[in-house]
């Protein structure tokens, strides 16, 4: 009876795969099943500006399976440090507020704002959008796609622009005072608020 459970498991997953994944190779698609099988997080990848401050609220961490809000705190915090656009993570099963806590994180603005100020400002997210799967066969699995602020060709014209400005705003001759008030003046100067966007987010 538990084989014929499980043989069920297997061809329902495959042929969801199938028609899912049709553009898959056969070997991507025995990886997609077994990946739904045996809760297996996606491997984290960090880019050059991940990084961890010290704080009490939120750490960095390699544990991908939640076992309480904490762990799911710190789950979102690593995976927007880490520069990475999609990542997939579980609740552990004894753990039975986990999809809706995590859905309550979602759903708090301020908290995730709160999260996203420990980021690396090339990593922080425009808008965060978490899809939850609770289906028999995907129990305790959460998918996050995360939209970045920044794409790779701004952050490289953000880096050029910096490269020009630093010779002429920064003196070494001059005190740290001085050169951090040449640097605010700019910015000052130089920055405007795009309300467009912002008037736009919150339209949304």
């Amino acid at each position: 009876m538990k084989f014929l459970k499980f043989l069920v498991v297997i061809l329902t997953l495959f042929g969801t795969s199938v028609f899912v994944y049709g553009y898959l190779s056969d070997q991507e698609i025995i990886s997609t099943i077994a990946s739904y099988y045996n809760k297996s997080p996606s491997v984290l990848v960090t880019n050059e500006y991940t990084k961890e401050i010290d704080n009490n609220f939120v750490k960095l961490t390699n544990n991908f399976y939640a076992s309480n809000k904490q762990d799911l705190l710190d789950i979102y915090y690593t995976i927007i440090s880490s520069g990475m656009n999609e990542f997939t993570f579980y609740c552990k099963d004894e753990y039975e507020t986990c999809t809706s806590d995590a859905q309550a994180i979602f759903n708090d603005n301020e908290l995730l704002s709160e999260i996203n100020n420990f980021v690396n400002v090339y990593n922080t997210f425009k808008k965060l959008k978490v899809n939850i799967t609770t289906s028999y066969f995907l129990k305790g699995r959460i998918d996050l796609v995360i939209e970045k602020v920044y794409s790779k060709e701004d952050i490289e014209k953000i880096e050029k622009k910096l490269d020009e400005l630093e010779p002429k705003l920064i003196d070494k001759n001059k005190s740290d005072y001085d050169n951090i008030l040449s640097i605010h003046d700019y910015i000052i100067n130089n920055t405007k608020y795009n309300i467009e966007d912002e008037n736009k987010e919150n339209t949304e």
